[in-house]
């Protein structure tokens, strides 16, 4: 309830700061969405985007429903008519195999507008998922091995990754 709040006051003050919203706020609306057609769900890239542009944000960062080109164009169209920015949230390629599926993703998401793609490393608390130093290192050189296959991709693409962290003090800041 507090971020539709602040919401509120970004739209009163006419996007003053920018702020935009991610999908990942809203999983429990998600998860109720499961059981509509993928162009009805409430996640869906340009629905998500409507919906915070009421709310007065500058920006969404979501994954993009389709990879199609004409769609990530009206994404791009659609921000752009509101000056909103896009970030667009996708996976990182785990081996070579997923290499074609995550350079479709990049130039989607160029094609939307964005100009970062957004990444988690790990999915779930880090005291939860690793219960031994073995388990911890298999992460970290898949991390590594993820990266090095993503860079040249993005390079090729004028694109970059950014992702979130946590501080000790629990504020997140970006990467």
């Amino acid at each position: 309830m507090a971020v539709v709040a602040t919401m509120h006051l970004v739209s009163a003050s006419k996007r003053a700061y920018g702020m935009g919203i991610g999908s990942a706020s809203y999983m429990q609306r998600g998860r109720a969405d499961r059981e509509l057609e993928p162009s009805r769900r409430f996640a869906e890239t340009l629905r998500f985007r409507d919906h915070c542009h009421r709310l007065g944000a500058g920006g969404i960062q979501a994954p993009l429903a389709s990879l199609d080109e004409a769609y990530a164009a009206r994404v791009r169209e659609r921000a752009e008519a509101n000056g909103m920015y896009v970030e667009v949230s996708a996976r990182l390629p785990k081996d070579r195999a997923d290499l074609a599926q995550f350079e479709e993703t990049v130039r989607a998401a160029r094609t939307a507008g964005a100009s970062v793609i957004r990444t988690v490393m790990l999915s779930g608390r880090r005291y939860e998922t690793f219960r031994t130093l073995e388990s911890r290192k298999d992460f970290a050189h898949q991390s590594w091995k993820s990266l090095t296959l993503a860079e040249p991709v993005l390079a090729r693409n004028g694109m970059r990754i950014s992702r979130s962290r946590t501080t000790r003090t629990g504020e997140s800041t970006n990467c």
